[in-house]
């Protein structure tokens, strides 16, 4: 809406930019090429539905936030009904992404310190700790003011390393499109698509960023609202789209490949037709820009979650709001340094991403149904529910 009230600061570096920046992570990549090598194109299907789920959930949340004038933890704290549901969900919710964002940590900082080691003769199980402080280094002092900028660095990177790559690629002619059935190998990866795309933290990143971007709310009205959305959504959607290009470049340049070797070996084999003997050092810069943006998102979301949950001050000059950050470094560290495999480590924090995405998709539609008149929205997000369980409580019993 031309003239209209906008969000504040730049347009080129809006609230939405932290999404991408957090899904673009080592889990992306391993998962995408996993999947590229295994299927071809033939999971490209999971891509665009994840896409899809992660962009109805964003716009969901934004105009929850815009109309609210609330991020998520708060409400879940202050909205959600009946009393019993909100005492639960708070409790629930902060575990998960407690722990949860720590365990999907000790994978950022894996992957950042595999793409670290191809260019530093040091021990993964040194990077690692390493990364955690180097993260800490830029959350918690006065370079935080830079962070928004370093993490659009970080995906401007990724974006030229790997679709760069991908265009060069097609000199080789396009791989067929086919359609993998989503059983056995190609089912898990299909899931591990899903949750490292569709981040459940990032529900709670992208709020409480748009709330601090929110223009006074001085004059509240329909009008305003309407222009404050657009703007919004305009972010959202370009966003998540950078986001799904990556991807795509990605699954493309690994499809019909197939390699053993070390990690960064399998990884870097789609792209050794193309680049030879620079293959390893160029898939490393990728890696190492994935890793640092979603190692310093992923302790953010789960402080400023916390925050909203339990009535904190959402900075982190809050010593609490600080603490649950540093909690999640620290855990993070830990799993880098002693994880073992770290593609296994990738992986698995991908898939129990998608199993916990139930609850939270339940969450939002809850409050967002919540002043309806008709009875069939508001037992809608029940439905939902209890179908998301039973379908993927299938699907993961036959996986394993």
């Amino acid at each position: 809406m031309k003239g209209g009230p906008a969000l504040r600061g730049p347009a080129w570096r809006g609230p939405a930019w932290l999404v991408t920046a957090a899904f673009l992570g080592p889990g992306t990549l391993t998962t995408a090429t996993l999947a590229g090598q295994a299927t071809g194109l033939g999971l490209l299907w999971a891509l665009v539905l994840s896409l899809a789920l992660t962009a109805g959930l964003q716009l969901l949340l934004v105009q929850l936030v815009i109309d609210r004038r609330r991020d998520l933890g708060a409400l879940i704290r202050e909205a959600l009904q009946p009393p019993g549901l909100r005492w639960f969900s708070v409790i629930l919710t902060a575990l998960a992404i407690g722990f949860g964002n720590a365990a999907y940590q000790a994978g950022n900082l894996t992957g950042a310190a595999l793409g670290l080691g191809a260019w530093l003769p040091l021990s993964p199980t040194l990077l690692g700790p390493g990364l955690a402080a180097l993260a800490a280094l830029l959350l918690l002092t006065p370079l935080r003011a830079r962070l928004e900028g370093l993490l659009l660095g970080l995906i401007a990177v990724m974006a030229a390393v790997f679709c760069l790559a991908a265009l060069g690629s097609l000199g080789a002619g396009m791989p067929p499109l086919t359609l993998a059935a989503p059983t056995g190998q190609a089912g898990a990866l299909a899931l591990a698509l899903l949750g490292t795309t569709v981040v459940p933290y990032n529900l709670f990143l992208h709020g409480r960023a748009l709330l601090d971007r929110l223009p006074p709310a001085e004059e509240p009205g329909a009008r305003v609202d309407a222009a404050l959305y657009q703007d919004a959504r305009r972010d959202t959607l370009r966003a998540i789209a950078v986001g799904g290009l990556v991807t795509g470049a990605i699954l493309l340049l690994a499809a019909g490949s197939s390699a053993d070797g070390s990690s960064v070996e399998r990884l870097a084999a789609p792209l050794r037709p193309l680049l030879g003997a620079g293959a390893e050092p160029f898939l490393a810069l990728g890696l190492f820009a994935a890793g640092l943006s979603s190692a310093l998102t992923a302790p953010l979301a789960a402080a400023w979650a916390l925050a909203g949950l339990l009535r904190w001050t959402p900075t982190l000059e809050d010593p609490r709001t600080r603490l649950a950050a540093l909690m999640v470094l620290a855990v993070g560290a830990l799993g880098a340094a002693f994880g073992g495999q770290p593609l296994q480590m990738i992986l698995l924090a991908q898939g129990a991403n998608a199993l916990a995405l139930p609850w939270f998709a339940f969450l939002l539609l809850r409050l967002a149904t919540l002043r309806s008149q008709s009875a069939l929205l508001r037992l809608g997000p029940w439905l939902v529910l209890a179908g998301a369980l039973g379908l993927g409580g299938a699907r993961f019993f036959a996986l394993l």
